[in-house]
């Protein structure tokens, strides 16, 4: 029985236990006025909340058993959409049968829309699709990379769908399981993808016609490990290229200062700080109106991830809050300054 059903049939008892609690208690307390015996209406009314507790501790159950399994994730491929996607466990299968070449049982496949398991040669694959936001901590170092079109997807982008290794045969190694989930994904990716990660090799891309060839490839993960973060690159907590890159932005800020006071309208002027909320934080780009020596107004540039701020909300800063400033030159030319990107550059090269 597939965990949706399970989790269906354990909410419909709990209901139907909650109801008759609630007939019980109300035709208790109806007799209790009438002066009538009303001990064995207590006695159901305890019965049916006890059953009911059951129920909904079996419902939970269930809800962190599925949980565990995406968990516990050996391997994995994710597409990040531009727009949310709606996939079936029929669609899956005729990804499946078309990807690999092989016919796929309907009992191989089986959840929901959001929540797939997938089994195939001792094999079981968990695949994930999500309205939203995807891994927040993923999404923060991926930011950091120097590729523009990258960090525009990342920007606008309002869905993803995970493909999980859960179980392996013995004798068979992790590695293998790629040469399965890259031809499936790539039979489920189509034009709304706009960007492709392998968590596995630290590699981010926004997502190229040459996606499609990769990971249909007899070997994904050599494909793109070249490409992903270096073993030897130490990423720190919080935002790698921001904390290289601070120190240098924030002393040749009376540079940002002069160039904004001189300005025209030819040239933008964006500064990223540390933004708090609770104990979330972010650290987005504003678009600068006002400057002075040790602080600044500006708005939202975009949305955040896990913060309230709608973008275009005017935001001031001081100038510890700066971890990076960029001027942006009309015409396509480079821009000034953007150490953050430098920084993580030179950290690849070095």
């Amino acid at each position: 029985m597939s965990t949706i059903v399970k989790r269906n049939l354990l909410g419909l008892a709990f209901l139907l236990c909650l109801a008759s609690a609630m007939y019980h208690g109300f035709l208790m307390v109806a007799l209790a006025e009438k002066g009538q015996v009303v001990s064995h209406l207590v006695f159901r009314v305890g019965f049916s909340m006890l059953v009911g507790g059951w129920f909904i501790y079996q419902f939970l159950m269930v809800r962190e058993e599925a949980q565990a399994a995406t968990d516990k994730a050996f391997a994995s491929i994710v597409v990040l959409w531009g727009s949310p996607q709606l996939l079936t466990a029929e669609g899956l299968r005729r990804a499946v049968q078309e990807g690999l070449g092989i016919s796929v049982p309907e009992d191989a496949v089986t959840g929901n829309a959001s929540s797939l398991l997938w089994r195939y040669r001792e094999h079981t694959f968990a695949i994930q699709n999500q309205r939203g936001p995807y891994d927040k901590a993923a999404i923060r170092d991926a930011r950091c990379l120097p590729d523009t079109q990258l960090r525009d997807a990342l920007d606008n982008y309002m869905g993803w769908m995970s493909v999980e290794l859960i179980q392996f045969p013995d004798g068979e190694s992790i590695e293998a399981s790629y040469r399965y989930m890259g031809p499936v994904v790539a039979e489920l990716t189509g034009h709304q993808a706009v960007a492709l990660h392998f968590p596995a090799a630290g590699y981010w891309s926004a997502w190229q016609e040459t996606h499609d060839a990769l990971l249909r490839s007899a070997d994904p993960l050599a494909q793109v490990e070249s490409d992903g973060v270096p073993d030897d690159f130490e990423i720190p907590d919080g935002e790698p290229a921001l904390l290289l890159a601070a120190e240098q932005a924030r002393s040749r800020w009376p540079e940002f200062v002069t160039a904004f006071r001189s300005r025209d309208n030819t040239q933008s002027y964006f500064v990223k700080i540390r933004l708090e909320e609770g104990e979330e934080e972010e650290f987005p780009w504003l678009s600068v109106s006002e400057v002075e020596d040790g602080a600044l107004v500006g708005t939202l540039d975009a949305e955040t991830a896990t913060l309230s701020y709608p973008p275009g909300m005017p935001i001031e800063a001081k100038l510890e809050d700066v971890w990076d400033w960029m001027i942006v030159p009309a015409g396509g030319a480079a821009p000034i300054g953007y150490f953050g990107q430098e920084a993580l550059s030179n950290a690849y090269a070095g």
